[in-house]
């Protein structure tokens, strides 16, 4: 097996079976942290809501993409999974990290915009 580093997936064209369950298990853990850091999000904007910080349409919208992240990880591990070209690997990693970016920029922005005193969005 090759160096674990930045370089994990540069040799060869198909991941070896030890790579491969080492590859997993690395997207395994950041899906948890992925969920995990989703409900905290999640329960942030909760109280904030139960508080009346927050409007019904900026918790629903956190709501919505704490879900969208939560739910993200089962498909995207499973094809993982089974994946074993290189090539293939890495852009479906990349992919992976595109449509978290994604999830969390609309997890922070209806919370980013309330953050503001009425009017000054400008």
């Amino acid at each position: 097996m090759g160096k674990k580093g930045n370089d994990e997936l540069s040799n060869g064209t198909f991941i070896e079976s030890e790579q491969a369950v080492y590859l997993y298990k690395k997207h395994f853990r950041g899906a948890y942290a992925r969920s995990g850091a989703a409900m905290l999000v999640f329960f942030f904007i909760l109280i904030g809501w139960r508080l009346g910080t927050y409007d019904l349409q900026a918790f629903l919208g956190c709501g919505i993409s704490a879900l969208y992240l939560i739910l993200l990880n089962p498909p995207t591990l499973w094809i993982l999974k089974r994946i074993r070209k290189r090539k293939s690997y890495a852009a479906f990693s990349i992919l992976i990290n595109i449509l978290e970016i994604c999830g969390f920029t609309a997890a922070g922005f209806p919370t980013s915009e309330w953050l503001l005193p009425p009017g000054q969005l400008f």
